[in-house]
């Protein structure tokens, strides 16, 4: 493989099923006809008069589709970015946006209601509409024009074939609308409050004391992320590298969409996320920054008392206040409206009406507090700056003005610096850890101040000259503030810690970062293996299991049986021990490594206190695998393939789940790697069909050389486009699936090479 195809050496859409079958039911009627399709096509070249901009706009799209926007002012380059995100991914913006404003039920019909009433409940698109009016007048005209380019694509005549099927007309796409997916991103990588419901309903089984054990170590699914970087003395230019991969839900197309902004002054390029006018992964011609997420507390549940006397009021700890309340009316396709009666505390809106928060006792209601919920919120603003930042420390004070999204921003500068900032808003509490949902008429549980900006943890040039981030915990010792109770398992960082140690001085390159980001050694594996070796011996074919796992090199390699032996034992252990220990069947089947091996340590009692022994209950999850195994892959322990198992699936939203269009559309693919791996695939384990597909990953991985600002590198995991029928929906996946890195060009001679197709917008009427 050349140095010209490879470094040297080496957001999600709220869809249901219902809305796949009314898409069934429309594809059926219309037999989906190839014109149609072919109709919804965007135009990507030519000339284009659009209202909007100042001055003529070129948009060029390279030998992937990435477009590469020449503007002339900044605002005109956030417009060609909104534009080019209405061309390639507007279904997932208009749907992102009916989810967050709680209107999906009026194309999806009942089936959506559910949704619907949790979005309007809450209130993100309240929140989001007043932050919106209050934005500064800089910030304002820039997110303007980044609307203003979405409905130019819309009023060229673009419309995509889902919203034809449906025939549906979108409306204007507003500033608040970009507010509000920032929001949606923040609550999709902020939801502890659902735990706090979930331990709630278990506490009168557990006990407070059992709970805290059960949450001991958390292995959040749905948010994990990898970012680092090294200082100019370790890489072998002499200059930083800093390497971004951020894990999110899978999906056909990747959330994530590449792009290239410039204008006089101003250059940027990497991942954006349709529908939010930023640059969350990547860099400028002097800064690079990658973004992990921080399982902050940063939601509370609140129990309220209704007022006996009077049930439109509630209790606080002197006296008796009215609930605030308000009627929405939901649509609804095919059938009457829906009104919504919503009420609110001084604590946030009541939730207990919704099934996940339905756990309060007679009397009482179920409120939901979140600063995404708050009126001002500068995250937008602080999405501009960042990306103007000359340096490391001017990025990270410029990002510290993030709010919705509690994050760990890891970043790099041509000057040789290094170093990480915490984002966000924490609050702090007059007492308490927010375990468990709280008395609303204890002042001791009251917010009575907010941690943010430099009072975050942070660090620039550490000593080592290296900063890394895996969703760890990574508060220096003695920090005195609380941030976080449900500690995420420190695998992958304690692999990523160890990969970054064992290079000397001036040993990487970028090849070499981005064979770390497809590294599929298993630490968790490593740590539990000997653990349930050790309840052998093993009679009959576990002999021969326990036989391959004794010899295991403990990486999760596509072609080898040991990762699928391993992974179905993990799981069936799971399975029996949890519930024996915690007493309840129904706590889900999911990847517990750090409390499996503190169970069979002996740190948390419990196994092998029944008439079982823990080796007992070892050697039962062993057959259970085993028999789980020889149903579905064969009764040959040394001819099986982790990747029989292991697929990753990106499903289409919403065709992938239309049995004629599924396979057309959804990209289904064998893969390496692991939940607890650097190359992450997290499965849903408590799937008895396909329990180790792999639904959560890297859907973007990009490398940056700081010596150089043309020296970047990026995969999706599928494509840029949106339309199944692009050369560019899927283009990217081989790569992607073979580790490899293309790269991202932002020198204009060397994209005039690449060019594809040019469209160039002028102003118009």
């Amino acid at each position: 493989m050349s140095d010209s195809t490879r470094p040297r050496a080496g957001l999600k859409p709220v869809l249901s099923l219902g809305l796949a079958a009314l898409l069934g039911a429309a594809a059926v009627a219309l037999a989906l006809p190839l014109l149609a399709l072919q109709a919804a096509m965007p135009r990507l070249d030519g000339t284009l008069e659009v209202r909007g901009i100042a001055s003529s706009l070129e948009i060029v799209r390279d030998a992937h589709g990435v477009p590469h926007i020449a503007a002339g002012s900044e605002r005109d380059a956030w417009f060609g970015l909104g534009f080019v995100h209405a061309q390639d991914r507007f279904t997932a913006m208009e749907f992102a946006r009916r989810a967050g404003r709680g209107r999906l039920a009026e194309i999806m019909g009942a089936g959506a209601l559910p949704l619907d009433r949790r979005f309007r409940t809450i209130g993100y698109a309240r929140a989001a509409d007043a932050v919106a009016a209050a934005l500064d007048p800089e910030t304002r005209d820039l997110l303007q024009g980044y609307a203003d380019g979405v409905n130019a694509a819309l009023d060229s005549g673009h419309r995509p074939f889902e919203l034809r099927l449906l025939g549906l007309s979108p409306e204007r796409w507003t500033p608040a609308d970009s507010i509000l997916a920032i929001k949606m991103m923040g609550t999709l990588l902020s939801g502890n409050a659902n735990t706090e419901a979930a331990r709630a309903r278990l506490l009168e089984t557990l006990g407070e004391e059992r709970l805290r054990e059960l949450w001991r170590a958390v292995d959040a699914p749905l948010a994990g992320s990898n970012a680092w970087a090294v200082a100019g003395r370790h890489s072998a230019n002499g200059k930083p590298l800093l390497a971004s991969d951020p894990h999110l839900r899978f999906a056909a197309p990747s959330v994530w969409y590449l792009a290239h902004l410039e204008a006089p002054g101003f250059r940027v390029w990497g991942g954006t996320l349709p529908g939010i006018a930023a640059v969350p992964i990547g860099r400028n011609a002097e800064v690079a920054w990658g973004m992990t997420s921080v399982y902050a507390d940063v939601q509370d549940l609140y129990i309220e008392t209704v007022d006996p006397a009077d049930p439109g009021s509630y209790l606080t700890s002197t006296e008796s206040e009215p609930f605030h309340v308000q009627v929405e009316t939901v649509r609804v396709r095919g059938a009457d409206p829906v009104r919504l009666t919503v009420r609110a505390t001084r604590h946030g809106p009541v939730v207990s009406d919704l099934p996940e928060f339905a756990f309060a006792g007679p009397g009482q209601v179920v409120a939901f507090r979140s600063d995404e919920l708050r009126n001002t919120d500068r995250s937008q603003r602080a999405a501009f700056r960042s990306v103007r930042a000359a340096t490391g420390a001017a990025f990270g004070e410029a990002i510290g003005e993030l709010e919705a999204v509690v994050q760990t921003a890891v970043h790099a500068d041509s000057d040789g610096n290094i170093g990480y900032v915490m984002t966000g808003r924490i609050p702090v509490r007059a007492t308490g850890d927010g375990f468990l949902p709280v008395d609303g008429t204890d002042p001791g549980s009251a917010w009575i101040g907010r941690l943010q900006g430099a009072a975050l943890p942070s660090e620039a040039n550490p000593p080592d000259g290296r900063v890394a981030s895996a969703n760890e915990y990574l508060a220096p010792a003695g920090y005195p503030h609380f941030i976080m109770r449900d500690l995420p398992s420190s695998y992958r960082a304690e692999r990523l810690r160890q990969l970054l140690a064992a290079v000397p001085e001036g040993g990487f390159t970028p090849g070499r970062f981005a064979d770390m980001q497809t590294d599929i050694v298993s630490p968790a594996a490593r740590t539990i293996v000997p653990l349930l070796l050790a309840a052998g011996p093993f009679p009959g074919p576990a002999a021969d299991a326990a036989g391959l796992l004794d010899g295991w090199d403990f990486r999760m390699a596509a072609g080898r049986p040991e990762p699928l032996v391993y992974s179905a034992w993990h799981r069936a252990l799971v399975r029996r021990l949890v519930p024996a220990v915690f007493g309840d069947e129904a706590l889900p089947v999911t990847p517990r490594p750090q409390l499996l091996v503190d169970l069979l340590t002996g740190r948390i009692p419990g196994c092998g206190d029944s008439e079982q022994t823990c080796a007992d209950i070892i050697r039962a999850a062993l057959r259970d695998a085993l028999t789980w195994v020889r149903e579905r892959h064969g009764a040959d322990v040394h001819a099986l393939r982790w990747d029989s198992a292991a697929i990753a699936v990106h499903r289409h939203r919403p065709l992938g789940g239309i049995p004629i269009f599924g396979r057309l559309v959804n990209i289904v693919r064998p893969h390496a790697g692991g939940p607890f791996t650097l190359m992450r695939m997290y499965a849903d384990w408590g799937d008895g069909e396909q329990p180790f597909a792999g639904i959560h990953g890297a859907g973007i991985r990009l490398v940056h050389d700081l010596a150089d600002p043309t020296r970047s590198w990026a995969a999706l995991s599928t494509g840029q486009a949106g339309h199944p029928f692009s050369p560019w929906f899927r283009d990217h996946a081989e790569a992607w699936f073979a580790g490899r890195l293309l790269p991202l060009e932002t020198n204009w001679t060397k994209i005039a090479r690449t060019r594809q197709l040019e469209l160039i917008a002028r102003p118009g009427p």
